[in-house]
């Protein structure tokens, strides 16, 4: 993406700019304005909102990730005039975010099942050589058990990997977000370490 934040406000509960009040809250950037690498146009957050409003969330691609870190819109950044990155004030995403490459993103059901897809391929390609005794899976309930909205079929992602790797069995649960590592749109390798 050629896009890059520019302006980057950062606040700890307690500070007179955090936007909300309480000391239980966790530290937040808040991105302002945003560069085009390409252009050099330097646009400001409302004005990026304006020509793409139906993104769900920005991503956020710090210098050492593979793929971008997903951060839903919240409906009130309008009114903020800047895309809010709640942290969960760890060193690391407490980091300034002035310079990272950012790009806006949306949930599409054909899209995670192309991820999930994808990542069994890469997946299977990277264990050829391995042999492997069993799974854990831990899916976003978004994505299952049930047909949704996003996904209109069953159990998405464990008939993929059965069909992907039919003699590995496989146990897990749905779960939102709280097991495994950050959600990486974009990302090129198929093992992700962190949490």
């Amino acid at each position: 993406s050629p896009l890059v934040a520019e302006e980057v406000l950062f606040s700890r509960p307690g500070d007179p700019a955090h936007v909300f009040a309480g000391s239980h809250r966790a530290p937040v950037h808040l991105i302002r304005k945003i560069r085009n690498r390409e252009t050099g146009r330097v646009m400001e957050a409302v004005e990026m909102m304006m020509e793409q409003p139906d993104h769900d969330f920005i991503g956020i691609r710090r210098g050492h990730q593979d793929g971008f870190e997903l951060h839903m819109i919240p409906p009130y950044s309008h009114s903020l005039q800047g895309y809010m990155v709640f942290t969960s004030g760890s060193e690391s995403e407490c980091e300034p975010l002035a310079g990272v490459e950012l790009d806006f993103f949306q949930l599409s059901g054909p899209a995670c099942v192309e991820d999930i897809d994808a990542t069994i391929r890469g997946l299977r390609a990277e264990t050829s050589r391995d042999e492997i005794l069993g799974a854990v899976m831990f899916s976003c309930n978004g994505r299952g058990p049930q047909p949704g909205h996003l996904i209109r079929e069953r159990m998405a992602d464990a008939k993929r990997f059965a069909a992907g790797f039919p003699d590995v069995p496989c146990l897990g649960f749905y779960a939102g977000g709280e097991i495994g590592p950050l959600a990486l749109a974009g990302k090129r390798g198929v093992f992700q370490t962190g949490g």
